[in-house]
């Protein structure tokens, strides 16, 4: 069953202290829904308490991928040339960037970059040309370099743990060089210079020197 995130208040209604731990009770349906719509608009208005509050206590009771459905549903589509729209866009991309310092892990579990992935591809159709854009491609790039060094790590040290162990070997016969060297003259002599036309040194020459 989903819990609901409930913000102590303290007497004079204003919101707790970020060090204090939000109470956490049975969410009734579609109070997750209403409590994601508020995060937008309560970050555009500067409320130094929701946003923070919210991203610290919402494993309880919903999972990342679950709040960017809502929020991607609800942001969905915007007019072109819309002064407004710009502005929740703008205060959008401060929320997400908010959210990737403060909790990265959310979106950047190596084993799963589903959550980032999908937070790229909403950042690409709605606002390409941010600084949240490049800061998500970014960590797209890390992610992804790092598992490929991983997997090569993992390929290497298996294959080394698999080689077999090499023997001492004696070191490498040299008794066909001297035989060579010694058989040389003797050939040298018997040969003569080469049959073509053109300059030659004799290979008893080379075998003297």
């Amino acid at each position: 069953m989903l819990k609901k995130l409930d913000f102590p208040q303290d007497e004079d209604g204003s919101a707790p202290a970020l060090d204090e731990t939000p109470r956490i009770r049975t969410l009734e349906p579609g109070m997750l829904e209403k409590v994601v719509k508020n995060l937008v608009p309560a970050h555009q208005k500067g409320d130094p308490f929701y946003v923070p509050a919210f991203l610290y206590t919402y494993r309880n009771f919903t999972t990342t991928g679950q709040v960017l459905d809502l929020l991607f549903k609800r942001y969905g589509f915007f007019h072109p040339n819309c002064e407004e729209d710009e502005q929740v866009k703008n205060t959008i991309c401060s929320f997400f960037a908010m959210w990737l310092d403060k909790y990265p892990e959310d979106f950047c579990q190596s084993k799963n970059l589903a959550n980032l992935n999908q937070l790229m591809a909403y950042v690409l159709l709605h606002m390409p040309c941010s600084d949240l854009a490049s800061h998500v491609q970014h960590l797209q790039t890390q992610l992804m370099e790092s598992e490929a060094n991983e997997a090569g790590t993992k390929y290497l040290g298996l294959h080394t743990a698999a080689a077999p162990e090499l023997k001492a070997m004696d070191p490498p016969v040299t008794s066909a060089p001297l035989v060579l060297e010694s058989t040389l003259p003797a050939l040298a002599r018997g040969l003569g210079p080469p049959q073509h036309p053109g300059p030659y040194v004799k290979l008893s020459t080379l075998c003297q020197q």
